[in-house]
């Protein structure tokens, strides 16, 4: 039975868990939700997602909702490739950069991207463009460019201490 994935089109959020899904080549369906007709609001949504928020995964009975612990539900459930690294080195490296960038990056103004660290090679996704005003994203002073790319984000700190064999993808989240 194919896993069922709930979105709104354009959540960064859910990008994230289908970038997952096909890292893991898993089974899955989606359910488009029209968010002009509020159907995340409806009372039916609402009993698998108390909060009306996307993405939200069913497995058989089990519903899950947050990207990140659809992330490490995935992780668990269908092992190979990794999506947080094959050693404790590694997972711990990952889980730093993620915790760094949700404490450090998005609170100082920058402009917001949803990543993902896997350690699947050739994986790799244009940041279309990166703001930053703020010394602890690595720029000094305020900095605006157009396009940016893997090579600028690993000259961030929090990028330079994930394992070196890790693709980080990121997503511009534009359209939430």
């Amino acid at each position: 039975m194919a896993m069922e994935v709930f979105l709104i089109s354009g959540s960064p959020f859910v990008w994230r868990v289908l970038l997952a899904l096909e890292i893991k080549r898993a089974a899955y369906t989606t359910r488009l939700l029209e968010r002009s007709k509020n159907e995340h609001k409806t009372p039916d949504y609402l009993a698998l997602n108390p909060r009306g928020k996307v993405p939200t995964l069913k497995d058989g009975d089990f519903i899950l909702s947050e990207s990140l612990a659809i992330l490490a539900y995935l992780d668990r459930k269908i092992p190979e490739p990794p999506l947080f690294g094959r050693t404790p080195a590694e997972t711990g490296r990952i889980w730093q950069a993620i915790s760094e960038w949700t404490s450090y990056v998005e609170p100082a103004g920058a402009r917001k991207l949803t990543c993902l660290s896997t350690s699947v090679p050739g994986v790799y996704a244009k940041v279309t463009s990166w703001n930053s005003t703020s010394p602890r994203t690595g720029g000094s002073g305020a900095r605006s460019r157009s396009s940016s790319s893997s090579v600028d984000m690993r000259r961030s700190s929090w990028m330079r201490s994930s394992p070196a064999n890790a693709s980080v993808i990121c997503v511009p989240m534009d359209a939430i």
